[in-house]
C-alpha cells in the first residue's frame, strides 16, 4: 500500500500530466517543480533564476494542479485566489495574454479596463495581477482584495523592491532639499 507521500506525489505527478498540455509545456524543470512542490506544500519561498527560466510557470499552473489534485483524492487546501503584485505592466499584460488560451484559469490586470476591474472585484478571476500602488496605494482596492480567500502572494521582479524603497528615498531627499532651498531663498 502506498504511503501518503507517494500518494500525494503520484497525485502531483498524474495531475501535471493532465495540466501540463493545457499550458504547451511538456514537462516542468526540476527547479519549476520544486517551487511547485513548497507552495502546495504552503511553504514560502523567494525564488532566483535567469531571466527566461520559467519562474511565472508554477504559480501559473498552481490553482488548475491542485484542483486536479483534489479530484483525485489530495486535498492541498489551494483553492483561493493567486494575487501577484509587480511593476511591470507589460509583463502582466503579457502573461495575461498567454492565460487567456488556457481554459481553466481566469487571469486579470487590475486596470486593465473598468470591465476587467469589476470582474475581478466580483472574484470571477483566480490570478490577479496588479501594481504596488493598486494593491498599497488604493485604499479601496486594498478592501476588495482582503475580502478574497487568497492562496498565494507572489512578489514578481522582486529585485525592484528596493528601487522603489531608493525611488522613494531619492524623491523624499530631492523634496526635502528643495524645500530648504526655496526657505534659504
Amino acid at each position: 500500500m502506498a504511503t501518503a507521500t507517494q500518494k500525494w506525489k503520484d497525485d502531483l505527478d498524474n495531475a501535471l500530466t493532465e495540466v501540463l498540455p493545457q499550458y504547451k509545456v511538456k514537462e516542468l524543470k526540476s527547479e519549476q517543480k520544486q517551487i511547485l512542490q513548497n507552495i502546495l506544500e504552503h511553504n514560502d519561498c523567494m525564488v532566483t533564476l535567469p531571466t527566461g527560466y520559467g519562474k511565472s510557470l508554477p504559480y501559473q499552473i498552481l490553482l488548475p494542479v491542485a484542483r486536479k489534485m483534489k479530484e483525485l483524492g489530495t486535498d492541498t487546501r489551494t483553492d483561493g485566489k493567486i494575487v501577484v503584485c509587480g511593476p511591470l505592466v507589460s509583463l502582466f499584460e503579457d502573461q495575461v495574454s498567454k492565460l487567456q488560451s488556457v481554459p481553466m484559469i481566469k487571469s486579470a490586470f487590475k486596470g486593465a479596463s473598468k470591465e476587467v476591474d469589476e470582474m475581478i472585484a466580483k472574484g470571477d478571476v483566480d490570478i490577479v495581477f496588479a501594481s504596488p500602488e493598486a494593491l498599497v496605494g488604493d485604499k479601496d482596492w486594498r478592501s476588495i482584495i482582503q475580502e478574497f480567500a487568497v492562496s498565494l502572494i507572489v512578489i514578481d521582479e522582486f529585485h525592484t523592491v528596493a528601487t522603489w524603497y531608493v525611488a522613494s528615498m531619492l524623491s523624499k531627499f530631492l523634496c526635502d532639499h528643495i524645500k530648504e532651498i526655496e526657505v534659504s531663498v
